[in-house]
Formats: structure tokens, sequence, C-alpha cells
């Protein structure tokens, strides 16, 4: 799938990219040698004067996926002397055109929550509604597709945009549960069930929570491509 507003971006092995260690500084060339659960490995040609600085290091990675060129933010955790290489932390998110961009990754997850409808008092910054009696989802949800921004939700029943979402679903098999609030920012019925596709932005979303699932993804996109390779 090619990189969109609503897709991930992947950083296959042999891509080129270009790393910058610190402000001001010269970036480097490097190469996607390995991508792991929780870390991408790129080898490098040259390695900066005094690499163990390097490590515990924020850094900023530019590539070209596509014809677009994406931004990242990764940390380095070790420095690999031969061959020699530089073992970082998987990016959270990329950005794109100076937006922020998620990565996005087509999932079928049953989801269990409640919605409250915007009142028309609530103020933007105001959470007024939440003292609205929660109406629950009782046909349940299912998350069609999933990013650190928001997410695809299918219902049976009608949620009216601006609404919203509780939601509680787990991201693995007997992991415990992930729960989001989320705003309806566009509704569609499908045409032969009749069932509802909510688009919807994450609201309040706790930091930890948004890593999780953007390392969720990661992981989902590594089986995926070595699937593929295979």
């Amino acid at each position: 799938m090619s990189p969109s507003d609503d897709s991930y971006v992947s950083l296959p092995r042999g891509l080129r990219v270009s790393v910058s260690a610190t402000p001001g500084a010269e970036p480097f060339d490097a190469v996607v040698r390995a991508i792991a659960k929780d870390r991408v490995t790129l080898g490098v040609l040259d390695l900066p004067e005094d690499p163990s600085a390097l490590v515990g290091l924020r850094v900023g990675i530019a590539a070209q996926v596509h014809g677009r060129r994406y931004e990242l933010d990764s940390n380095v955790l070790a420095v690999e002397l031969l061959p020699p290489g530089l073992v970082l932390s998987l990016p959270t998110e990329a950005r794109r055109s100076q937006r922020r961009n998620f990565y996005r990754l087509n999932v079928s997850i049953d989801a269990r929550g409640s919605w409250v409808e915007r009142t028309e008092s609530a103020d933007a910054d105001d959470a007024d509604e939440e003292l609205e009696t929660p109406t629950p989802l009782a046909g349940g949800a299912r998350l069609l597709d999933i990013s650190g921004g928001g997410a695809l939700v299918r219902t049976r029943e009608h949620v009216p945009i601006d609404a919203l979402l509780t939601l509680a679903f787990s991201l693995e098999h007997g992991a415990p549960d992930v729960e989001v609030r989320a705003r309806v920012r566009s509704v569609r019925q499908e045409e032969r069930t009749h069932a509802y596709r909510l688009n919807t932005e994450f609201e309040g979303i706790a930091r930890r929570t948004q890593e999780q699932i953007v390392r969720f993804i990661f992981q989902q996109q590594t089986l995926l491509s070595r699937r593929r390779s295979a």
C-alpha cells in the first residue's frame, strides 16, 4: 500500500535514509538493515567520531518512500562497530509536509463501548457532554483500521457526527484492554448491511496508550513484510 493519510509507512530492509544526530550537525546516510519487534537497525558506512556519544540521543530520520519524503524521530539504543551500525527504537510516528501522520493498519478487532452526543452548550474544550448519560453500543463495535491518531469503527447503530465514543478493546489475544476516547468526524452507512462506518479521531489519549497502539502496528507491519518476502 502506498503511503497516504489513511495508510502506514513501512521502512523495508535496504531503504536508504538520512540521519541527523544533533541539531546543526551534518546528516549522514544509512540503510535499513533489520527491523525487529521493538527496534530498527541501520547500517552506517561512516560513523561519526566517538559513536558511543550517540547512545541515548534522539535522532531524526528522513526517508523517501514511494516518492514522498517522511521525517521520523527515534532514540539511539546502541552502536554496532562491526559492521558499523545504529540500533534505534521504533519510530512512533511519521511527519509529511509539516503535517503529523500516524501509521495506519487495517484490522478486525471487536470492541465495546458507549457514546455521548455533544450538546449545543458544550464548548470545544469543555467536557460538559460527559455529564450526559452515555448510550451503550448495544450491538458492539469493530475496529476496521487503527492508528496512533484514530480509528475506523463499524457499528450496527447510528452514532452522530461529533459524538464522543468511549471504546475498550484488546490489541492481541489475552492482552489487557486498551481504553480510548474518540471523536466521530464522519459517518457513512454501508449499502448492503446498513451498518455504519465511523471515522474517528482520538481525544485526550494517554501517551503510553498511543505508543502501545503504534508499537502494535509496527509489529504487525513487520510480520506482513516478512511474509511477503518469504
